[in-house]
């Protein structure tokens, strides 16, 4: 749970822990990656998404 506490906008990652889905899909994330940083490996991703003009 170190990538919950260090996460500025925690909310964003319960949806992913809870369901064992990598990716964070809240608009509300901010990239920091804070949560890539201290989680354990693989269990989050980080992945640039293209903008959908």
């Amino acid at each position: 749970m170190d990538c919950y506490h260090v996460c500025p906008e925690p909310d964003v990652l319960r949806q992913p822990l809870k369901s064992g889905d990598k990716r964070v899909m809240s608009q509300d994330c901010i990239s920091c990656g804070r949560c890539i940083d201290v989680c354990v490996p693989k269990v989050l991703e980080f992945k640039v998404r293209p903008n959908a003009d």
